[in-house]
C-alpha cells in the first residue's frame, strides 16, 4: 500500500502546484519561469498561445505553417525570458518576440519569390469550410495589398488595426516610439486607402479603421 499511495500523493501535489502557477499574475508567472518552476511553461502556453497564433495568422495572411511559427515563438520566449526587465511586461515581451518571428517569415517569403519559389496561397484560419467565396477573395486581395508594404509598416498596421493592440503595445512590438508609430500608421492607412480605391469591398473595410490611426 505505501508504494502506491506515495506516487498518488506526489501526483496530487504536482496538480496543486500546477493550479497555483496557472493562477499567478503575469509578473509572478514570469518570475516562476525564470526560477524554472514546474508548470510555469504550460501556464504561459495556456494563457497566450491563442494570442500568439492569432497575431501570426493576421500578420502573415495566406501561406506558411503558422503552428511551426507559434512553436518557434514560444521556444525563443522560454530561452529569452531571463532577459526580461520588467516581469509584469510578460505579455508585451512575448508579443515582441512573435512580431520578430513574423518579420523574419515575411523576409523569408520575399526571398522565396525572388528565387522563383512561391508560397501555396492557402488561406489560414479564414480558409475553413463554409467561408463565403467573396470573403475569401476580398481577404486574399487585402493581403496582396499588405505584401506591397515594408515589413514594419505592415506589422504596425496589423497589430493596431487587426490584432487590436493598444498604440503603445504596437509601437513597442515593432521597436519605435508612440509618436513615430502614430505618424507611420497615418501614412500606411492613407496608402492602403489609395491602393484600395475602386474596390468597394476593400475600401469599405479600410474605411472602418479608427480615426485615431490616421494621424492628427
Amino acid at each position: 500500500m505505501p508504494s502506491t499511495s506515495l506516487p498518488l500523493a506526489g501526483h496530487r501535489l504536482a496538480l496543486v502546484r500546477s493550479v497555483r502557477v496557472a493562477e499567478l499574475d503575469d509578473a509572478a508567472l514570469a518570475r516562476s519561469l525564470i526560477k524554472g518552476e514546474a508548470g510555469a511553461p504550460a501556464a504561459v502556453w495556456d494563457r497566450y498561445a491563442v494570442v500568439v497564433r492569432g497575431l501570426l495568422r493576421r500578420a502573415l495572411g495566406p501561406g506558411g505553417d503558422i503552428e511551426d511559427l507559434v512553436q518557434e515563438t514560444f521556444l525563443l520566449f522560454f530561452r529569452q525570458i531571463k532577459d526580461i526587465r520588467d516581469p509584469a511586461a510578460l505579455r508585451p515581451f512575448l508579443i515582441g518576440i512573435a512580431t520578430r518571428v513574423a518579420r523574419y517569415d515575411l523576409r523569408r517569403r520575399r526571398l522565396r519569390r525572388w528565387i522563383f519559389l512561391t508560397d501555396d496561397g492557402v488561406l489560414p484560419e479564414q480558409a475553413r469550410e463554409g467561408t463565403a467565396p467573396e470573403v475569401r477573395q476580398a481577404l486574399q486581395r487585402f493581403y496582396q495589398l499588405l505584401d506591397r508594404l515594408d515589413d514594419k509598416a505592415r506589422l504596425l498596421f496589423v497589430l493596431r488595426n487587426i490584432q487590436g493592440l493598444e498604440l503603445t503595445e504596437a509601437a513597442e512590438a515593432v521597436g519605435i516610439s508612440v509618436t513615430t508609430a502614430k505618424r507611420h500608421l497615418a501614412k500606411v492607412t492613407a496608402r492602403l486607402h489609395a491602393m484600395a480605391e475602386g474596390d468597394p469591398v476593400l475600401s469599405t473595410y479600410l474605411n472602418a479603421v479608427p480615426e485615431e490611426t490616421q494621424g492628427d
